[in-house]
Parts: C-alpha cells; sequence; structure tokens
C-alpha cells in the first residue's frame, strides 16, 4: 500500500521523509569537508594576496567545522546542521562588512540557502525554513547596506576582478554540486521507493497465495475428507456391534478400506498442492529418457488398473533413448494426477489413452478417456484454470487439486495444461515438454 508517500507492509515501512533525511545528513556531511576545503583555500588566497584580516576571517572557520564535527560525531545532528549555518552566515557578512559588497561575497549565501533547506528535511525541515530566511536577511543587508568595517582601502582593478572572480567561481560550484546531489537524491528515492514497492508486491502475493491455500484448504477438509471418515467411522461402529451378516461386513470392509484409501490420497494430494502454493518445490531439471518416462507410465497403470478395471492403451512409438529436459518427479506426479483423474471420470471397464508422439522441439503427452465428458461451461472453467470438481461415475468424491498440481508442475516447466472435452464422449488432457536440444 503507498499513501501519502509512505509505503507499509507486514515487515516493510519506508517515508520517502526518511530517505530525504538520510540524504540529508549525508549532504551535510559533504558541505563540510567542502567548507574545510574552501577555508584553506581561500585562507592561502587572502594570506597570498596581502589580506591578512580576510585572511584571519578565513581561519575563523576552521574552529567552527571543528565543533560542528564534534556535534555530528556525538549523534547532536540538529545542532551541528544549526551551528553549521549560523556560523557560515556570519563569517560571510563579517568578510563583506570588512571589505565591502564590490567583491561579491553575498553570492555565497545562494548556495547558502539552497543547502539549508535540503539538509534540514525530515522532522526539522521548519528550523530549516527559519534559518533560510535569516540567510535571506543576512544577504539583503549585506547588499544594501554596503558596510566598510575598519576598512578604507579602495580596491585596485587586478585585486577587485580577482576577488569577483573568485568568489562567483566558488559559489558556482557549491550551487553544482548541490543540484547534482538533488538530481542524485531523487533518483534514490525513486530506486528505494521501487524496490520497497516490489518487496510489497511480492509480500502481497505470498498473502494472497497464503490465504488462498487456507480457504482451499478449509474447503477440502470440511467437504471432502470430512465426508470419508464419517463413512469409515459408522463402518467400524457397524462392525464393532457384531450384528452385521459375513456378507454386509465383507461389503463394509471393502468401503472402508476405499474410504481409507481415497483418504490417503487427499492428505498426498494436499501436501504436494500446500508445498506447490508456498513454492517449496524446487524445479530439479534433468535429463529423462523415454525409456525412463514409459517405465513410469507402466508402474501407475499397474498401480492404479484395478480401479474400476479400466484397460490401459500406450501408444510411444519412439527410439527409447530420445531424451526430455524437465524434473522427473513432476512429470511423474503430473502423469499420475491425470491418469487418476481419466480413471475417475471413465466408465467400468472402460479404456484409456497414453499417448506420447514428437514434434520439432518437443514431444507431446497425452491422456485420454471415454468416460463421461465435461459440459461447456465446466470446460471453459478449466480451460481458464480454476479448480472445482464433480463426481466420478462411481459417485466419487473430488477436490480439484490433482489438475491444479499439474498445471502448476507443468507451468514449472514453461508448458501448459491443454484441455478437450465432449460430453457424454470423454476428455483429453495433453501438454508438451522441450526435447533435450544436445542429442
Amino acid at each position: 500500500m503507498v499513501k501519502d508517500n509512505t509505503i507499509v507492509s507486514s515487515g516493510i515501512h519506508l517515508e520517502s521523509k526518511d530517505i530525504l533525511a538520510d540524504q540529508a545528513n549525508v549532504l551535510h556531511r559533504i558541505i563540510m569537508k567542502l567548507m574545510l576545503i574552501y577555508a584553506f583555500s581561500y585562507t592561502i588566497i587572502d594570506f597570498s594576496m596581502g589580506e591578512v584580516t580576510q585572511g584571519l576571517f578565513d581561519c575563523a572557520m576552521f574552529p567552527c567545522l571543528a565543533l560542528v564535527w564534534w556535534l555530528d560525531k556525538k549523534g547532536y545532528d540538529l545542532y551541528a546542521k544549526m551551528w553549521n549555518v549560523i556560523s557560515i552566515n556570519i563569517i560571510i557578512f563579517a568578510v563583506s562588512a570588512y571589505a565591502g559588497s564590490e567583491i561579491f561575497n553575498y553570492v555565497f549565501y545562494l548556495p547558502i540557502i539552497v543547502g539549508t533547506l535540503i539538509i534540514f528535511q525530515g522532522e526539522f525541515k521548519a528550523v530549516g525554513y527559519i534559518l533560510s530566511v535569516i540567510s535571506i536577511l543576512f544577504m539583503l543587508l549585506t547588499v544594501f547596506s554596503d558596510l566598510y568595517i575598519g576598512h578604507d582601502k579602495i580596491w585596485t582593478g587586478d585585486s577587485l576582478f580577482i576577488e569577483q572572480v573568485t568568489n562567483l567561481t566558488g559559489a558556482c560550484i557549491v550551487i553544482i554540486l548541490e543540484v547534482v546531489f538533488i538530481i542524485k537524491i531523487n533518483r534514490d528515492m525513486q530506486k528505494q521507493l521501487l524496490e520497497q514497492s516490489e518487496k510489497l508486491t511480492i509480500a502481497n502475493d505470498q498473502l494472497k497465495t497464503t490465504l488462498y491455500t487456507r480457504d482451499k484448504m478449509l474447503s477440502v477438509l470440511t467437504h471432502d475428507l470430512r465426508s470419508p471418515l464419517i463413512t469409515i467411522n459408522g463402518g467400524l461402529v457397524l462392525m464393532q456391534s457384531g450384528t452385521l451378516h459375513p456378507t454386509a461386513q465383507e461389503k463394509t470392509m471393502k468401503q472402508m478400506l476405499s474410504k481409507s484409501k481415497s483418504v490417503i490420497q487427499l492428505i498426498d494430494r494436499i501436501l504436494m498442492w500446500t508445498r506447490t502454493q508456498t513454492q517449496t518445490i524446487s524445479y530439479q531439471e534433468e535429463i529423462i529418457t523415454i525409456h525412463e518416462i514409459k517405465e513410469m507410465i507402466k508402474t501407475i497403470c499397474v498401480l492404479l488398473e484395478s480401479e474400476k478395471l479400466v484397460h490401459f492403451k500406450t501408444e510411444i512409438d519412439l527410439d527409447e533413448m530420445a531424451s526430455l529436459r524437465g524434473d522427473i518427479n513432476m512429470v511423474e506426479s503430473i502423469m499420475r494426477n491425470l491418469i487418476s483423474n481419466a480413471i475417475k471420470y471413465s466408465n467400468p471397464d472402460g479404456e484409456i489413452i497414453i499417448s506420447i508422439t514428437e514434434q520439432k522441439n518437443f514431444f507431446n503427452f497425452s491422456v485420454q478417456d471415454f468416460g463421461v465428458g465435461v459440459n461447456t461451461n465446466d470446460l471453459k472453467r478449466l480451460q481458464a484454470g480454476i479448480s472445482f470438481s464433480n463426481k466420478g461415475t462411481e459417485r466419487e468424491n473430488g477436490h480439484g487439486l490433482g489438475l491444479q498440481i499439474a498445471a502448476d508442475f507443468l507451468k514449472k516447466h514453461g508448458s501448459s495444461l491443454e484441455i478437450q472435452s465432449i460430453e457424454g464422449k470423454g476428455s483429453r488432457f495433453s501438454f508438451k515438454l522441450r526435447k533435450n536440444s544436445f542429442e
């Protein structure tokens, strides 16, 4: 959230005025160094020109700067800045009053005013405004009063020119440096605000994901997990009563085994889906051969073929040493979920076709069933990535996590799940994986 130039989020708090305050402290320390350089330079110039009194005024800056440095070192930023501005104003006024306004010494008030407005940004910017007004008054007094305290010398053409050029050049250099610094502050602020905005976006995305995961899990736990547990509990109560006929007892046992298997599968998928949503499953790319894929599919079919007595037909007429790039564990999970989904919506003794065909840069995987299919509205929802589930051909409950997991894993492979379905005739789920380019 961005409000009143402030970025606030969980663990993220940054105000533009705080950035300005930090940069203001940096500029103040830079000004201190510049003043030291100027004091040293002007002292040498004035003494070399025989202007001993002006040189002494310049020397007065050294103890003032020493006090400013000490206050800043002790953490008294406000007092350091205030004394710095006040002492500079007094020294410039004293030099101008002694030497006269024709040497243009008052031009240094301009960078002082600009610098004052910058270095007091933040909590004490009102102090900066007051000191800037004071500097303007000093400048006006210097320009219009034209004092000559204790000095009756008439400037010669050469010395006056040197003083004017020196003062104008010095003031211009400081103003240019301040403008450059202002530009830098603006860029730094934009950069920091953008960085914090990106962090905020990531944090908001993570929060949305967490809330969606929580709501989804609550929905699954409320409906899909509670129902089979109630069936299992009811069956155990009946069996404990000892009143069931052996035939009914055997039927109840089969129902409980089926429901317990459903619960285990559901818990596994919940855990897998939660890990995909919280980004705790990392994509580990490796080279996978077609032979490994065929063995993987065969194992999945053997484990699932007893359900509804479906028949699996594999159409993989490819070189077994051909290979693709991907995460083998994710590919196995994708195939298992698609095959389980095909079984759920197939009729007993139905057929499921699993095929892999080769294209120029991809292998195209396909799982096709000939069951109940999907109506037009539900097909649009599936294609839009909306997670939902209908009951299977034998009234199996669903949760919609299988296809969601498959879609999430395919996204990590740079692929997507394509869905085709005709109600009453069956569905076809397909996806593409990149071939190994180093074959």
